[in-house]
């Protein structure tokens, strides 16, 4: 069995860098820091400030996901075994009802560097970018390949409504025919 992800990687949203650092001992929360100013809302659609350098709090897990990154408990909390994977996010429809849960409401792509990260973010300051934008597929790729869809502290969504597209994360599952890169 391979050891689950663990170090630091940047998430894009159209308004933020965040930072997402998953620390050695993974019983640790992770901890996601804005790297640039942005606003965003919660999931009541509370717009929520979070200045450069915050954090995002309230949960014990981050999912990525079609509709954004999230961070979250689950109804086991931090009882979990290190080697279990959390509760998928999607899986938690009423469990979420009335908890509180902050969000970054699109990703445009998860980088390992800054440098790349900020690079997107000068880009798409200019001209928004769609979720899961393909100029940084690659990247989103090698990211969520080195996460995995069993990490004990990060979800990737991969069903219903939050899914995210299949070919960023599945190495076996091809790039839809229709997408010219």
């Amino acid at each position: 069995m391979t050891q689950p992800f663990v170090g630091q990687f940047f998430c894009n949203s159209n308004h933020s860098v965040w930072k997402i650092t998953i620390l050695d001992n993974l019983r640790s929360s992770p901890v996601v820091k804005k790297m640039t100013t942005s606003v965003f809302r919660n999931q009541s659609g509370e717009e929520l400030r979070i200045p450069v350098g915050g954090i995002m709090r309230y949960g014990n897990f981050v999912a990525i996901t079609s509709r954004g990154l999230f961070k979250y408990d689950t109804p086991q909390g931090n009882d979990k075994s290190p080697d279990e994977p959390p509760t998928r996010f999607e899986c938690l429809g009423n469990f979420l009802r009335g908890k509180k849960v902050t969000q970054s409401p699109t990703i445009v792509g998860l980088f390992l560097w800054r440098i790349d990260a900020d690079d997107c973010h000068a880009l798409v300051k200019e001209n928004p970018a769609e979720m899961f934008d393909q100029h940084w597929w690659e990247e989103t790729r090698q990211v969520l390949m080195l996460i995995g869809t069993n990490h004990p502290l990060v979800s990737i969504s991969t069903e219903g409504k939050f899914a995210v597209p299949r070919h960023l994360y599945d190495p076996t599952f091809p790039v839809p025919a229709d997408v010219i890169r």
